[in-house]
């Protein structure tokens, strides 16, 4: 269970960094160029959202052992999938908050549909537990083998694994309290209508 949930851990942080830099920002940059910076971004957090929840599964489906490893592993890392989402996100609304202009008026406003990508991020962690080729694409196979390559190096390893682990802790608190806003946002915009 140990190796699974570093394992996990490493996938979350691997993913937020390789995925932000090596993915969001040309994708972002190539939107803002062609002046389709809201559909750049929708985009990005699309894909995202499939790339990881896809990765998340083929973790899951790697580690189990038997029908109960499988239940327990998937709904493990599916918590946690949720919760790093739900993160990035509040984060997310809380940077743009801080700059105060239209751009970020627009940010704030596209970052309220945020739950879309969720639902894509469940539909496809359960679809790929089940059709297991659905994680066999081209970015995925990218991504499992620079994390291979990553966690070969060796002191580069224990940093990332280090890094993994506090990340993942910071990841479930800011997603508990995510979670919990959201459905208090929900709530409040129920009863104003």
């Amino acid at each position: 269970m140990m190796k699974f949930l570093f394992d996990i851990a490493v996938v979350h942080t691997l993913f937020y960094f390789i995925w932000t830099y090596a993915f969001t920002l040309p994708i972002v940059g190539i939107a803002a160029l062609l002046k389709i910076n809201t559909w750049g971004m929708r985009l990005s957090k699309g894909l995202g959202a499939i790339v990881f929840s896809t990765l998340s599964s083929i973790t899951v489906l790697g580690h189990q052992s038997g029908t109960g490893t499988l239940i327990l592993y998937s709904f493990l890392a599916g918590i946690l999938l949720i919760f790093n989402l739900v993160s990035g996100s509040a984060e997310a609304r809380k940077n743009v908050r801080q700059d105060f202009s239209w751009e970020s008026m627009q940010v704030e406003k596209e970052l309220e549909h945020d739950y879309v990508y969720w639902l894509i991020a469940i539909a496809f962690f359960i679809l790929t537990l089940f059709i297991p080729i659905i994680g066999a694409n081209p970015i995925n196979r990218l991504f499992i083998f620079l994390m291979d390559w990553i966690m070969d190096i060796k002191i580069v390893n224990w940093i990332v694994i280090g890094l993994s682990i506090m990340l993942l802790i910071g990841f479930i608190w800011k997603g508990f309290f995510g979670v919990m806003m959201f459905l208090a946002l929900r709530r409040n915009s129920d009863d104003e209508e």
